[in-house]
Order: structure tokens, then sequence, then C-alpha cells
């Protein structure tokens, strides 16, 4: 791997002679290189690091939903429209990240630090977030309906027109 200019990481990737550069817009350096468990239609269980995490959003994936990433480090990475419904997150650092349109219904994210992350229009509905930090989030039209709050941290968080979750079920808009 070689850095350039301090945020762009190129990696070659490929078999032999036919090796093919992928540019990614973050730091690898930033991700702790750790193995993650995910489900398949099977049953049988999928392993991916952070590593290939990234590798595969690079190449064009974003469906990363109902894998297991326990107290994962991705600060200051670019996951712009990934889906991660059903995700375990729990304890998970994404501070300074680039999420905007992310899906997360259903995740688990208790605990999660997403302080001066960009979440403009992701789906949090059905997330459980007790305990998160969304310090700073931009968390404008995001969707947090049917999200439990308990203890979230939001102080300064930006949420200009999203909806929010209320105690008799029906929904109220931030505006």
């Amino acid at each position: 791997m070689n850095c350039s200019n301090g945020s762009q990481t190129r990696e070659l990737v490929g078999h032999g002679h036919y090796a093919r550069p992928i540019i990614f817009s973050i730091a690898l350096a930033i991700a702790t290189l750790e193995r993650f468990e995910s489900r398949n239609l099977r049953g049988r269980r999928n392993f991916m690091n952070i590593h290939e995490l990234l590798s595969r959003y690079a190449a064009g994936q974003r469906n990363f939903s109902d894998l297991s990433l326990i107290a994962v480090k991705l600060r200051s990475v670019n996951l712009r429209n990934a889906n991660f419904s059903g995700a375990n997150l729990t304890s998970a650092n994404l501070s300074h990240c680039q999420l905007s349109g992310a899906d997360f219904r259903n995740a688990r994210l208790g605990n999660v630090d997403f302080s001066n992350s960009n979440l403009t229009g992701a789906n949090f509905a059905g997330a459980t977030l007790v305990g998160a930090n969304l310090t700073n989030a931009n968390l404008t039209e995001a969707n947090l309906s049917k999200t439990d709050l308990s203890n979230v941290n939001l102080t300064q968080a930006h949420l200009r027109h999203a909806t929010l979750p209320s105690k008799d079920s029906q929904e109220i808009s931030a505006k």
C-alpha cells in the first residue's frame, strides 16, 4: 500500500500481471484489521475484516447488512449509501464519517460514536441507538422513526427535517 496526499490509499488488487489499482478516499491506516462475522442465507458464517469491507465498498459493493461489526473502528471513512440494515455495530467508532444515505434499519447501534459524522438522509427506522454519541452529527432528513434514543447524546446535532420517534407511535418531523 502506498499513501499519497495523506488521505488517499492505493492498493493493487488482482492476480499476476492483471493487477488493477483501486483508489480509496479514506485512509486504511485509521481502521484496525479485525475479522467480523455474518451469516449467509444458508446459515453459514461469513467473515470479513475492515480492510475487506473497505475494499468491497471501493469496488462498488454497498450491501453489508446483517454483519456483526462490534467495536469496529472506522473513524473518518466514506461509506455513503452503505446498507447496514440488521447489522450489529454495538460500540463501533464511526466518528467523522461520511454516511449520508446509509441504511441502518433495525441495526444494533448501542454506544456507537457517530460524533461529527454526516448522516444526511440516513435511515435508522427500528434501530437501537441506546447510549450512542451523535454530538455535532448532521442528521438532516434522517429517519429516526421507531428508534430507541434512550441516553443518546444529541448535543449540537443537526436535525432539520428529520423524522423523530414519539412515545405515542406518531412520528414527529423536526423543522
